[in-house]
């Protein structure tokens, strides 16, 4: 490990406090929240108030604070001590998550908080930090001896899911969870809201999926719709020839009868024949009444 200093000019700090929030800032130094903040009014860099960035993520344009003119007696830079491995290249930063509004409002609002400080001796302690108390101090090792109270305090944001993400703060030898509570807090919001943002973004497939079923389900009906059509067109045409050869049979017999010297009494019976065909023709034909005037013809949507 060697030491570094790092260089941070205000120009370029009023630049960058004004392109993402301070939380994730801070940690591309190495540095808390809290020290970043320090360096800033050191500098007399101005910091986006509460509720910039939730007007930022709702495009909402938000006018900056000018950078002030500095005074003769102000610093310029900030010399920043840094412990870091040797290393040829740097590698690139991964964007933070883009959060909605509301997440970033209530990290802003815990960023503006002054620093977390848990009392050693506790007053008016919730009752269940009474309990949990009282239960860590009578806990006993189980029968497998893999459960002993250690007196060490441990945080966990219990999910698998968002890595790059701490969930994770243990009592240590230099530094106490307590230290980490405004980080736990802060994590704990954005989990919450990622969580919250695929659970929207689920919904939305959902949605689409469910309006996609009902296209397909309409192309299909159409298609049904259209092929009963087609099946009745053709079906319609098939009559309307049956119909005309009946016609043109009927014509044809009705000739042969009348230059034909029939009895009076067979002449009645032809004559009865050729009504019945007549009336027979004209059922099958769908000319003949209302029928051209069913489905097979298309209707104006």
């Amino acid at each position: 490990m060697e030491s570094e200093r790092l260089t941070i000019e205000r120009e370029e700090l009023y630049c960058q406090v004004w392109a993402e929030p301070i939380f994730r800032l801070a940690p591309k130094y190495g540095i808390s929240n809290v020290a970043l903040k320090k360096i800033c009014k050191k500098l007399n860099v101005p910091t986006p108030p509460r509720g910039y960035w939730a007007k930022i993520q709702n495009h909402i344009r938000v006018a900056r604070t000018p950078l002030p003119k500095i005074k003769y007696d102000q610093p310029k830079v900030h010399e920043l001590n840094m412990n870091r491995s040797p290393v040829t290249k740097a590698k690139p930063e991964k964007p933070g998550p883009t959060l909605l509004p509301e997440a970033l409002e209530v990290i802003e609002r815990i960023e503006s908080w002054p620093a977390i400080k848990v009392l050693k001796n506790l007053r008016n302690a919730h009752p269940l930090v009474k309990k949990t108390l009282e239960e860590l101090s009578e806990a006993k090792p189980d029968n497998y001896a893999m459960l002993r109270p250690s007196g060490l305090l441990s945080l966990r944001i219990g999910t698998w899911a968002f890595e790059g993400i701490r969930k994770n703060w243990n009592d240590g030898k230099s530094k106490v969870v307590e230290d980490g509570l405004k980080e736990f807090l802060i994590n704990l919001v954005t989990i919450a809201d990622l969580k919250r943002q695929r659970r929207l973004e689920d919904a939305e497939r959902e949605r689409r999926r469910q309006e996609d079923l009902k296209t397909m389900q309409e192309l299909e009906r159409r298609r049904q719709e259209e092929l009963r059509r087609l099946q009745d067109l053709e079906n319609q045409a098939v009559r309307w020839t049956k119909a005309a050869q009946l016609r043109a049979y009927v014509a044809e017999v009705e000739k042969k009868a009348c230059s034909s010297d029939l009895p009076a009494e067979e002449q009645e019976l032809v004559t009865s024949w050729l009504r019945w065909a007549r009336e027979h023709a004209d059922r099958i034909d769908p000319l003949i009444g209302d029928a051209w005037k069913g489905p097979s013809i298309p209707k104006e949507s």
